[in-house]
């Protein structure tokens, strides 16, 4: 039973194509890595971000994704919302041609954007890409290489394309980010936090500079590193009293 499992997988390895949760995926492309492969192949990749997304979601949003990676959850977004309400940007450069060939297939053309999530436009920065696709950042860590990427001003994104759902995965880096973005017409966030990045007080303060801007943590919805936020305002709003107890007990704690 074992060898035939073992089989199996290998078999599944080899095919250039896989499906996962609907979408059709080229997983023979040299830019993804076994690590990510094994996940596509074994399903479990970006399982908890899908499935908040199938969720949560509604056909009349308007979806930014910040960190696209291969563009499996842009094309779900796609799915849902349609590919003109759908804009992705992804700071490895090396993934655009990954993102538009996984969109193609699944005849989708949702708005591509190529640069580092930041606050101005047109900077040199630096990007570190790692040995996992998963793991390229802005942070510098073990094994990953350095490159030069220009940077492109998310608030300016938000004014023109008008999103009312953000979901960002950028390795660390929404810590500084996320607090200065406008989100005065966004109405949901989903968030993964990177906590051995870092550190849990930053995450924590990140997340309260977020509920000040007018959002409640849908502890119902939070899955592992994925935090959703949602607007106070929106009439789905379901208010959860959770989070602020458990930020005004560490506030306590830790005087």
């Amino acid at each position: 039973m074992h060898f035939l499992k073992g089989l199996e997988h290998h078999l599944k390895m080899r095919r250039r194509y896989k499906t996962l949760r609907g979408i059709k995926l080229d997983v023979s492309q040299p830019e993804i890595d076994l690590f990510v492969k094994e996940q596509i192949v074994r399903g479990t990749y970006e399982s908890e971000e899908h499935n908040l997304l199938t969720q949560l979601l509604k056909p009349e949003d308007r979806v930014l994704e910040l960190g696209a990676c291969i563009g499996f959850l842009s094309a779900t977004a796609s799915m849902i919302c349609g590919s003109e309400n759908v804009m992705c940007i992804e700071a490895n450069p090396n993934l655009i041609p990954v993102i538009e060939n996984n969109h193609y297939l699944n005849d989708i053309s949702p708005s591509i954007v190529s640069g580092i999530a930041d606050l101005e436009d047109n900077a040199q920065s630096t990007f570190y890409v790692g040995e996992r696709i998963t793991g390229s950042s802005v942070l510098e860590r073990k094994e990953s290489r350095e490159i030069l990427q220009k940077t492109v001003d998310v608030n300016r994104l938000i004014r023109e394309f008008n999103p009312s759902f953000l979901m960002m995965d950028i390795e660390g880096a929404e810590i500084g980010l996320l607090p200065a973005l406008n989100m005065a017409n966004i109405r949901m966030l989903v968030i993964e936090f990177h906590p051995k990045l870092n550190g849990f007080d930053a995450v924590t303060e990140c997340i309260k500079a977020v509920i000040e801007k007018g959002f409640a943590l849908r502890v119902d919805q939070c899955q592992n590193k994925c935090v959703v936020l949602q607007k106070t305002s929106d009439p789905d709003h379901v208010m959860s009293t959770q989070l602020s107890h458990a930020l005004e007990t560490q506030e306590v704690l830790s005087q």
